[in-house]
């Protein structure tokens, strides 16, 4: 018998070893993410508007009727914030269009930052229903208002929401 055939044994159970502790690792790695991000949701509160808005600047403004005011009592809570809409993203001379979102927390901007709500390709009109989730760190007691903005790329983009959402969920940690 080869050296080889001697030592295939050994290494399929190193091999096998080295899987299950990255598999048990990762598991490990998920159970604190999820442990550490707070308890049951306390509290929602939701707004809709079905009036058309059109962005007319390249600088961030607040999403009309996109704004939500929530209190954390006491402790500390983590919120997680849901925006939805329809939208149209394109260029006026054909080019490219980006079209951005964001979710700020008191004046301060949620997780992940801005986000593309809207691509338009090159002389391609872009448009459909998007969401997106936003989560702030742990906030202290008081009250904080969450609002929706948004922004174009430049001032030949075309942004606009007709049908749009906004949920926020709290909960303690």
């Amino acid at each position: 018998m080869s050296r080889l055939m001697r030592a295939r044994p050994r290494l399929f159970l190193s091999l096998g070893a080295i899987l299950v502790l990255v598999m048990v690792s990762q598991t490990a790695v998920l159970a604190a993410t999820w442990a550490t991000s707070g308890a049951k949701v306390q509290k929602i509160k939701a707004i809709a508007s079905n009036d058309p808005v059109v962005a007319s600047g390249t600088v961030w403004v607040d999403i009309p009727a996109m704004s939500l005011t929530m209190s954390v009592p006491r402790g500390q809570a983590v919120f997680v914030v849901t925006v939805a809409g329809s939208y149209a993203c394109s260029d006026a001379n054909g080019g490219q269009a980006n079209c951005y979102l964001r979710v700020l927390a008191n004046g301060q901007e949620l997780q992940p930052g801005l986000v593309g709500f809207g691509y338009g390709p090159t002389g391609i009109i872009s448009g459909g229903t998007a969401s997106m989730q936003f989560f702030s760190d742990p906030l202290t007691a008081g009250t904080y208002q969450f609002k929706a903005q948004w922004r174009r790329q430049f001032s030949t983009t075309n942004y606009s929401l007709t049908s749009r959402t906004m949920t926020v969920l709290r909960a303690k940690v």
